[in-house]
């Protein structure tokens, strides 16, 4: 009797390490698929950044604090460089600390 509540226990820890096991995998590929955005919106908001520079240029030589060269600064910094922080977060931090 006592083998069999032995076996039982066992078996419900090897179930419980299985469960725990897929929830982490499906867990990693939740926070790839996250980072993927991030990346993508990070690529994104460089090409769009990169793309206006040459219309920015004449303006900002004349005087910087106008709309047009702070919004395509905001571009730079909110949209590429902080998309591609929030990415590597995403996908490293988890890692990094081993929880999911």
């Amino acid at each position: 009797m006592s083998s069999s509540i032995h076996s039982a226990q066992t078996v419900g820890r090897n179930t419980s390490a299985v469960e725990t096991r897929q929830h982490q995998d499906s867990t990693a590929r939740g926070s790839a698929a996250i980072s993927a955005s991030f990346f993508a919106l990070s690529v994104f908001s460089f090409a769009c950044g990169v793309s206006a520079l040459p219309f920015i240029v004449p303006r900002a030589a004349e005087f910087f604090y106008q709309a047009i060269p702070l919004a395509i600064t905001h571009i730079f910094t909110l949209g590429w460089i902080t998309a591609a922080i929030m990415g590597v977060m995403y996908r490293y931090v988890p890692a990094l600390t081993r929880s999911p």
